[in-house]
């Protein structure tokens, strides 16, 4: 489990509950041989020449060379549907453009692939941009949002709402993602269904890029 933040109200016993992340606002982690994870802060700048963009610049350049695929996390999304009616203060900020920028600059130049998980948007949506796989999966119980989605959202449900999970499940050489979905938030025994599912295919071990599926 991994805590970012980013949220704009951080508890006054954060810091209580979680001392192993005390003084430590963006951190790293390594699952198993095959598996990366780096969770942001997004509320501390990931502009140019930042602190935590020159932190996150050397941890992708030192990845060890068993990892396959990395998945980051963050409060605020890179990559959303921008909106024109619901929630617009909730579209992508400068921040975190940068930091899809970034990402877009180093992906080629990297033997593992790339997640982005990001909440904020009380909704689910799926992107991609170049090779790196961008998710919004802020619908974990609060108030849901609406969203308009665009064309290249590739959930293409028009269900609401969407509380909702992603599971990753490592298979040989890909890395499987599935969205669980609640069936019916006002049930008094709560369910969930898989309504979405994608797969990411590792980089081949000569280097040669695999497809996305």
């Amino acid at each position: 489990m991994s805590f970012a933040e980013g949220v704009q109200k951080m508890p006054a016993n954060w810091w209580a509950a979680f001392p192993e992340l005390r003084d430590r606002r963006w951190y790293s982690a390594q699952l198993g041989s095959r598996v990366y994870t780096i969770t942001l802060d997004s509320d501390a700048s990931l502009l140019s020449d930042s602190m935590q963009r020159r932190w996150l610049v050397r941890q992708v350049q030192e990845l060890p060379a068993t990892v396959d695929f990395l998945i980051i996390s963050l409060h605020h999304p890179p990559v959303a549907d921008i909106q024109t009616h619901f929630e617009v203060d909730h579209n992508p900020r400068p921040n975190e453009i940068a930091l899809r920028d970034l990402l877009s600059k180093l992906g080629p130049q990297m033997h593992a692939r790339m997640v982005v998980s990001a909440g904020h948007i009380h909704n689910y949506e799926r992107h991609l941009v170049g090779d790196v796989v961008y998710l919004v999966s802020g619908g974990g119980g609060a108030k849901s949002y609406p969203v308009e989605r665009t064309p290249d959202d590739l959930y293409h449900s028009d269900l609401f709402p969407n509380f909702n999970y992603v599971k990753f499940t490592l298979q040989g050489d890909r890395l499987m993602g599935t969205m669980y979905r609640v069936t019916d938030p006002d049930a008094s025994v709560l369910t969930v269904q898989p309504k979405d599912s994608f797969q990411v295919m590792a980089k081949s071990r000569s280097g040669r890029a695999a497809p996305l599926r």
